[in-house]
Protein backbone atom coordinates (compact mmCIF):
# COMPACT_ATOMS: atom_id res chain seq x y z
CA UNK A 1 0.00 0.00 0.00
CA UNK A 2 1.37 3.14 -0.44
CA UNK A 3 0.38 5.77 2.58
CA UNK A 4 -0.01 9.38 2.30
CA UNK A 5 2.27 12.01 2.25
CA UNK A 6 2.88 15.61 1.16
CA UNK A 7 2.22 16.39 -2.19
CA UNK A 8 5.50 18.55 -4.31
CA UNK A 9 5.33 21.86 -5.98
CA UNK A 10 2.11 22.58 -4.78
CA UNK A 11 0.22 19.23 -5.29
CA UNK A 12 1.86 18.52 -8.51
CA UNK A 13 2.79 15.06 -9.48
CA UNK A 14 6.59 15.03 -10.26
CA UNK A 15 5.60 13.20 -13.60
CA UNK A 16 3.85 16.95 -15.07
CA UNK A 17 7.02 18.43 -13.56
CA UNK A 18 9.24 16.43 -15.43
CA UNK A 19 7.13 16.71 -18.59
CA UNK A 20 6.61 20.38 -18.84
CA UNK A 21 10.83 20.17 -18.17
CA UNK A 22 11.22 18.18 -21.06
CA UNK A 23 8.97 20.03 -23.42
CA UNK A 24 11.11 22.84 -22.19
CA UNK A 25 14.07 21.54 -23.12
CA UNK A 26 13.10 19.72 -26.70
CA UNK A 27 11.62 23.28 -27.67
CA UNK A 28 14.37 24.92 -27.09
CA UNK A 29 16.65 22.47 -29.21
CA UNK A 30 14.08 22.08 -31.74
CA UNK A 31 13.78 25.54 -32.66
CA UNK A 32 17.99 26.64 -31.99
CA UNK A 33 17.67 30.29 -32.26
CA UNK A 34 18.87 32.82 -29.19
CA UNK A 35 15.37 34.74 -29.29
CA UNK A 36 13.76 31.31 -28.75
CA UNK A 37 15.76 30.86 -25.57
CA UNK A 38 15.95 33.82 -24.15
CA UNK A 39 12.43 34.20 -24.62
CA UNK A 40 12.00 30.63 -22.63
CA UNK A 41 14.03 32.06 -19.91
CA UNK A 42 12.27 35.38 -19.32
CA UNK A 43 8.84 33.89 -19.74
CA UNK A 44 8.59 30.05 -18.36
CA UNK A 45 12.46 29.56 -16.21
CA UNK A 46 12.79 32.65 -14.60
CA UNK A 47 8.76 32.77 -13.26
CA UNK A 48 9.40 28.84 -11.95
CA UNK A 49 12.73 30.06 -10.33
CA UNK A 50 10.86 32.48 -8.23
CA UNK A 51 7.73 30.08 -7.50
CA UNK A 52 10.03 27.76 -6.57
CA UNK A 53 10.99 29.22 -3.58
CA UNK A 54 14.54 27.84 -3.36
CA UNK A 55 15.97 30.31 -5.95
CA UNK A 56 19.00 30.98 -4.25
CA UNK A 57 20.06 27.53 -3.61
CA UNK A 58 19.28 26.87 -7.81
CA UNK A 59 21.05 30.47 -8.64
CA UNK A 60 24.34 29.52 -6.32
CA UNK A 61 24.05 25.62 -7.87
CA UNK A 62 23.34 27.44 -11.94
CA UNK A 63 26.38 29.73 -11.25
CA UNK A 64 28.81 26.65 -10.14
CA UNK A 65 27.46 25.02 -12.99
CA UNK A 66 27.06 27.23 -15.86
CA UNK A 67 30.33 30.24 -14.87
CA UNK A 68 32.81 28.06 -16.04
CA UNK A 69 31.27 26.61 -18.72
CA UNK A 70 30.15 30.13 -20.25
CA UNK A 71 33.57 31.32 -19.68
CA UNK A 72 35.29 28.56 -21.80
CA UNK A 73 32.14 29.04 -24.48
CA UNK A 74 32.92 32.16 -25.03
CA UNK A 75 37.05 32.12 -25.48
CA UNK A 76 36.40 29.42 -27.76
CA UNK A 77 34.21 30.73 -29.85
CA UNK A 78 34.18 34.42 -29.72
CA UNK A 79 37.98 34.39 -30.64
CA UNK A 80 38.79 31.28 -32.06
CA UNK A 81 36.07 30.12 -34.67
CA UNK A 82 36.89 28.72 -37.16
CA UNK A 83 33.59 29.80 -39.78
CA UNK A 84 34.44 33.26 -38.83
CA UNK A 85 34.03 35.79 -42.30
CA UNK A 86 32.72 39.39 -40.55
CA UNK A 87 35.37 40.14 -38.48
CA UNK A 88 34.80 42.87 -36.15
CA UNK A 89 38.36 42.66 -34.04
CA UNK A 90 41.48 41.16 -34.90
CA UNK A 91 44.93 41.78 -32.86
CA UNK A 92 47.58 38.58 -34.24
CA UNK A 93 45.88 35.04 -34.50
CA UNK A 94 43.06 36.55 -32.26
CA UNK A 95 40.06 37.26 -34.86
CA UNK A 96 36.73 38.36 -32.89
CA UNK A 97 34.20 37.31 -35.59
CA UNK A 98 30.42 38.28 -35.93
CA UNK A 99 29.22 34.14 -36.74
CA UNK A 100 31.54 33.45 -33.30
CA UNK A 101 30.21 35.84 -31.50
CA UNK A 102 26.63 35.23 -32.38
CA UNK A 103 26.96 31.14 -32.22
CA UNK A 104 28.36 32.03 -28.25
CA UNK A 105 25.31 34.16 -27.36
CA UNK A 106 23.37 31.14 -29.17
CA UNK A 107 25.26 28.50 -27.13
CA UNK A 108 25.40 30.69 -23.91
CA UNK A 109 21.11 30.98 -23.78
CA UNK A 110 20.18 27.46 -24.74
CA UNK A 111 22.64 25.90 -21.90
CA UNK A 112 21.05 28.46 -19.24
CA UNK A 113 17.79 26.54 -20.28
CA UNK A 114 19.08 23.36 -20.22
CA UNK A 115 20.75 23.45 -16.93
CA UNK A 116 18.11 25.91 -15.17
CA UNK A 117 14.97 23.57 -16.44
CA UNK A 118 17.20 20.51 -14.90
CA UNK A 119 17.74 22.29 -11.33
CA UNK A 120 14.42 23.85 -11.11
CA UNK A 121 13.22 20.11 -11.19
CA UNK A 122 15.54 19.06 -9.52
CA UNK A 123 15.40 21.29 -6.41
CA UNK A 124 11.73 21.46 -6.27
CA UNK A 125 10.75 17.93 -6.98
CA UNK A 126 11.45 15.26 -3.82
CA UNK A 127 13.40 12.42 -4.84
CA UNK A 128 10.93 9.82 -3.51
CA UNK A 129 7.99 11.17 -4.48
CA UNK A 130 9.05 10.73 -7.97
CA UNK A 131 10.16 7.58 -7.03
CA UNK A 132 6.76 6.87 -5.77
CA UNK A 133 5.19 7.55 -9.26
CA UNK A 134 6.98 5.35 -11.39
CA UNK A 135 7.26 3.10 -8.95
CA UNK A 136 3.48 2.79 -9.09
CA UNK A 137 3.89 2.93 -12.96
CA UNK A 138 6.01 -0.16 -12.81
CA UNK A 139 9.08 1.09 -13.90
CA UNK A 140 12.19 -1.08 -13.76
CA UNK A 141 13.61 -0.12 -10.11
CA UNK A 142 17.33 0.04 -10.99
CA UNK A 143 16.54 2.89 -13.49
CA UNK A 144 14.31 4.43 -11.14
CA UNK A 145 16.99 4.65 -8.96
CA UNK A 146 19.48 5.62 -11.28
CA UNK A 147 17.01 8.75 -12.20
CA UNK A 148 16.76 9.12 -8.60
CA UNK A 149 19.83 9.19 -7.50
CA UNK A 150 20.86 11.78 -10.52
CA UNK A 151 18.30 14.15 -9.28
CA UNK A 152 19.62 14.29 -5.82
CA UNK A 153 22.86 15.13 -6.83
CA UNK A 154 23.12 18.40 -6.89
CA UNK A 155 20.73 19.30 -3.65
CA UNK A 156 22.92 16.83 -1.59
CA UNK A 157 26.37 18.60 -2.87
CA UNK A 158 25.20 21.57 -2.18
CA UNK A 159 23.78 20.84 1.57
CA UNK A 160 26.60 18.92 2.36
CA UNK A 161 28.83 21.77 1.17
CA UNK A 162 26.84 24.36 3.16
CA UNK A 163 27.07 21.69 6.06
CA UNK A 164 31.11 21.22 5.69
CA UNK A 165 31.59 24.81 5.81
CA UNK A 166 29.80 25.83 8.56
CA UNK A 167 31.40 23.23 10.52
CA UNK A 168 34.74 24.49 9.89
CA UNK A 169 33.69 28.04 10.12
CA UNK A 170 32.81 26.88 13.73
CA UNK A 171 36.03 25.30 14.41
CA UNK A 172 37.90 28.76 13.69
CA UNK A 173 38.56 28.43 9.76
CA UNK A 174 39.08 32.05 8.88
CA UNK A 175 39.04 32.43 5.00
CA UNK A 176 41.39 35.51 4.00
CA UNK A 177 41.19 37.43 0.41
CA UNK A 178 44.50 35.80 -0.69
CA UNK A 179 44.23 33.55 -4.01
CA UNK A 180 46.31 30.51 -1.78
CA UNK A 181 44.37 31.67 1.47
CA UNK A 182 40.91 30.75 -0.77
CA UNK A 183 42.35 28.00 -2.82
CA UNK A 184 43.75 26.03 0.83
CA UNK A 185 39.68 26.70 1.89
CA UNK A 186 38.36 25.39 -0.60
CA UNK A 187 40.79 21.97 -0.62
CA UNK A 188 39.79 21.55 2.85
CA UNK A 189 36.28 21.99 1.70
CA UNK A 190 36.67 19.37 -1.17
CA UNK A 191 38.67 16.38 0.68
CA UNK A 192 35.48 15.88 2.63
CA UNK A 193 32.60 16.60 0.27
CA UNK A 194 34.21 13.68 -1.82
CA UNK A 195 35.34 11.04 0.44
CA UNK A 196 31.75 11.68 2.10
CA UNK A 197 30.26 11.17 -1.39
CA UNK A 198 31.75 7.71 -1.81
CA UNK A 199 31.23 6.55 1.63
CA UNK A 200 27.29 7.63 1.19
CA UNK A 201 27.87 5.25 -2.38
CA UNK A 202 29.20 2.55 -0.77
CA UNK A 203 25.98 2.18 2.37
CA UNK A 204 23.57 2.92 -0.63
CA UNK A 205 24.84 -0.09 -2.21
CA UNK A 206 24.62 -1.68 1.08
CA UNK A 207 21.24 -0.59 1.71
CA UNK A 208 19.57 -1.31 -1.36
CA UNK A 209 21.24 -5.04 -1.71
CA UNK A 210 19.30 -5.53 1.97
CA UNK A 211 16.49 -4.79 0.59
CA UNK A 212 16.46 -6.97 -2.66
CA UNK A 213 16.64 -4.02 -5.39
CA UNK A 214 17.45 -7.03 -8.09
CA UNK A 215 14.60 -9.26 -7.16
CA UNK A 216 11.88 -9.35 -9.72
CA UNK A 217 8.05 -8.62 -8.75
CA UNK A 218 5.96 -5.55 -7.75
CA UNK A 219 6.76 -2.67 -5.54
CA UNK A 220 5.30 -0.66 -2.94
CA UNK A 221 6.21 2.70 -1.88
CA UNK A 222 5.29 3.99 1.93
CA UNK A 223 4.98 8.05 0.02
CA UNK A 224 2.13 8.96 -2.00
CA UNK A 225 2.28 11.16 -5.25
CA UNK A 226 -0.61 12.80 -6.10
CA UNK A 227 -2.05 12.53 -9.30
CA UNK A 228 -5.29 13.88 -11.27
CA UNK A 229 -7.09 13.41 -13.83
CA UNK A 230 -6.30 16.96 -15.42
CA UNK A 231 -3.00 16.64 -14.98
CA UNK A 232 -2.52 12.82 -17.13
CA UNK A 233 -4.44 14.80 -19.74
CA UNK A 234 -1.55 17.24 -19.47
CA UNK A 235 1.20 15.26 -19.78
CA UNK A 236 -0.76 13.29 -22.59
CA UNK A 237 -1.21 15.89 -24.76
CA UNK A 238 2.15 18.43 -23.99
CA UNK A 239 3.83 15.15 -25.08
CA UNK A 240 1.52 14.51 -28.21
CA UNK A 241 2.03 18.56 -29.18
CA UNK A 242 5.65 18.34 -29.14
CA UNK A 243 5.87 15.37 -30.65
CA UNK A 244 3.51 17.00 -33.36
CA UNK A 245 5.52 20.68 -33.41
CA UNK A 246 8.95 18.50 -33.87
CA UNK A 247 7.64 16.99 -36.61
CA UNK A 248 6.17 20.05 -38.43
CA UNK A 249 9.49 21.94 -37.52
CA UNK A 250 11.74 19.68 -38.80
CA UNK A 251 9.79 18.87 -41.99
CA UNK A 252 9.23 22.74 -42.84
CA UNK A 253 13.24 23.29 -42.59
CA UNK A 254 13.79 20.22 -44.62
CA UNK A 255 11.37 21.86 -47.10
CA UNK A 256 12.50 25.02 -46.92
Amino acid sequence: MIAGGRADAGGLNPLTLLTGAVVVVALTLLVDAWQFSAAVLAAVLVPALVLSGRHRRILAAAAAILLPTLLSIALINVFFYPEGREVLLAAGPVRITAEGTWFAVAMAFRLCVFVLAFLIFSFTVRAEHLTAALVARRWNPKAVYVLSAALRLAPDIASRAGDISAAQQARGLVIRGGAVSRGRALLMLLVPLVVGLLSDVDERARALEARGLGLPGPRTSLTEAPDSPAQRRFRRSALLLLLLFAVLWIGWRWLR
